[in-house]
């Protein structure tokens, strides 16, 4: 039982709109019935799919499931559709539609004699998103909401987020939100749910395995509990690093996978080959322009992207979901598989995550590349002790013969060498690349930003990720600010 959610609905209230949306698996339609069920009142409740997206369809739902707990609501309104039916989508009409629906709701008000509102739940309201009629169905939607009286509470569950003026209803007090990160499992709810709910019986540390690996993903817990519940010899940590529970993967291809159009399906494969990725990198990889634009979209959808910074540069997935999208790139041609971690390491060479780099160089086992590389890192003790460990992991992969032929130093982890470690001005800032530092260097000497990348021979672009990155680790939001932190520790 989600406790802490549960109490978050219930302080809503009439004339509201609550969304509760996530990526699939995170338990939105099971949060909402539990509520339902343990804060008793009048709720009408539709399930959406895609049959219901012309705008006649969803409104002459909406009006039968609110007939079902208040008989007579909305009959002039169904008597209207009914003299307008497909193909007919002209929104003045539907408009109509809808302010009668809103004169029957606003009555309601007056007769009700409690305070309680009626719930209305639209389920999978994602499934109307996208086609044909949606730009009206969610024009209608807006109207509804705009005036949407005190007698009606509207529960939308979502994996995407709705074009629904969400920004206005936000400074409108409108809007109740609950998303992916409040619909994640807690380590204590893991817990109970594995012990208490499938009856496992599992120790701290095997429920510490399964709880990192699923970052708290609902379906993800469930179905490796269905695993262990079939086979009990099987051990927990079949979740761990490198392999993905049959049951786990069935379900992101069927429930997220196979729904996404073939582009996308291509990008989520391709950029899923490297930890993080940025605009930049992707477009990169995939020789396109538009991956903002692409990220943008995997963001509004919910499909297991994870921000690393507060500036919207640099995403990971899910660590489940990218191990599902790493078995499909295993299953493209070795040749292609290359090419686009060959261009993943060059875009991460030139911007300045040289480590990076070398780390997809070694997945390609370009050898020549990765003692380039090697000589860098090595060369210009741009490293701390734990790189040392970095470098001696780096050698062993690369195979004696290469190592002889491009002449690769001892590793200073076997040699004992103490290699200087790199200060950096700011002792509160996070070890930044050696880009980065070129980049803080120029931005203290008060360097426009065109001048910089014509003194680092990078585009304006590649610097911008640069300098957004290092505001990060400095803290700060601007370039004043940067400057004023920069002078106050010289």
């Amino acid at each position: 039982m989600r406790h802490q959610l549960i109490e978050k609905l219930n302080q809503s209230s009439g004339g509201e709109l609550i969304i509760v949306s996530g990526p699939a698996g995170y338990g939105k339609t099971t949060l909402i019935s539990q509520w339902l069920h343990t804060h008793p009142h009048t709720f009408a409740w539709l399930t959406i799919d895609q049959t219901a997206s012309s705008p006649y369809t969803l409104w002459q739902h909406i009006i039968n499931a609110l007939q079902n707990v208040q008989p007579g609501l909305g009959k002039d309104a169904l008597l209207q559709l009914s003299h307008h039916q497909p193909p007919v989508v002209e929104s003045e009409i539907f408009e109509q539609v809808i302010i009668s629906l809103l004169n029957d709701l606003d009555a309601l008000c007056t007769n009700n004699n409690t305070n309680e509102p009626l719930t209305l739940v639209l389920d999978d309201f994602h499934s109307i998103c996208g086609t044909s009629s949606n730009p009206i169905t969610l024009h209608l939607m807006n109207l509804f909401l705009d005036h949407l009286p005190p007698s009606l509470r509207l529960v939308l569950t979502s994996r995407s987020e709705p074009s629904l003026s969400l920004p206005r209803r936000r400074a409108n007090n409108q809007l109740l939100e609950i998303c992916e990160q409040d619909l994640a499992f807690n380590y204590s709810e893991g817990k109970l749910f594995f012990n208490n709910t499938m009856q496992l019986s599992l120790i701290d540390s095997e429920i510490h395995t399964l709880f990192q690996r699923s970052e708290g993903w609902v379906a993800g817990l469930q179905l490796a509990a269905l695993s262990l519940q079939k086979n009990p010899s099987l051990s927990p940590t079949s979740l761990e690093q490198g392999s993905l529970n049959k049951h786990i993967s069935d379900y992101l291809f069927e429930e997220v996978f196979a729904l996404q159009t073939a582009s996308l399906q291509q990008f989520l494969i391709t950029t899923a080959s490297v930890p993080r990725f940025c605009a930049g990198l992707c477009n990169s990889m995939l020789d396109i322009q538009h991956g903002l634009t692409t990220i943008s979209q995997l963001d509004q959808r919910n499909l297991f992207l994870i921000p690393l910074d507060n500036h919207g540069t640099w995403y990971r997935y899910h660590d489940l979901f990218r191990q599902f999208l790493l078995n499909q790139f295993s299953e493209q041609p070795l040749l292609e598989q290359n090419t686009k971690r060959a261009n993943a390491a060059k875009w991460l060479e030139e911007a300045g995550y040289i480590e990076d780099a070398l780390d997809q160089w070694m997945l390609v086992e370009d050898w020549e590349h990765c003692t380039r590389l090697l000589h860098q890192i090595i060369d210009v003790n741009d490293s701390q002790s734990s790189n040392n460990e970095r470098i001696a992991q780096w050698l062993t992969i690369i195979p004696p013969d290469a190592q002889k032929k491009f002449n690769i130093p001892a590793s200073p982890a076997k040699t004992g060498t103490n290699n200087p470690v790199r200060t950096i001005d700011l002792q509160d800032v996070n070890l930044l690349t050696s880009r980065e530092t070129e980049v803080m260097h120029l931005v203290s000497q008060g360097l426009a930003n065109k001048q910089i990348a014509t003194e680092l021979n990078i585009s304006l672009n590649t610097l911008k990720v640069h300098i957004r990155n290092l505001y990060g680790k400095m803290g700060v939001e601007n370039r004043t600010q940067a400057l004023l932190k920069l002078s106050q520790k010289n």
